[in-house]
């Protein structure tokens, strides 16, 4: 019988995603007008090699996503996949 192992709950963990959080905000910082272009592109690839069967799904991510770039700037989240203009 195999011992299963569970990784174990440390701090460590939750710093490492505020350190990789915080590095990801300060390389956007300044380039939000490509990231939002990024992210419409993402979506509409994904959508065209699905047929866009996904397409309120895959919306849902262009505007989670867009809404955190958004927060960057400290403006209020637009819904919208393009910035705020």
């Amino acid at each position: 019988m195999a011992s299963e192992r569970t990784r174990p709950k440390c701090d460590h963990d939750l710093n490492q995603s505020s350190l990789i959080t915080g590095s990801a905000e300060e390389l956007m910082h300044g380039h939000e007008d490509a990231v939002w272009d990024g992210i419409e592109k993402a979506g509409d690839l994904i959508g065209d090699k699905t047929g866009d069967k996904f397409k309120d799904q895959i919306d849902g991510a262009e505007n989670a996503a867009s809404s955190f770039v958004d927060g960057l700037g400290g403006n209020a989240a637009s819904g919208e996949v393009t910035p705020n203009q």
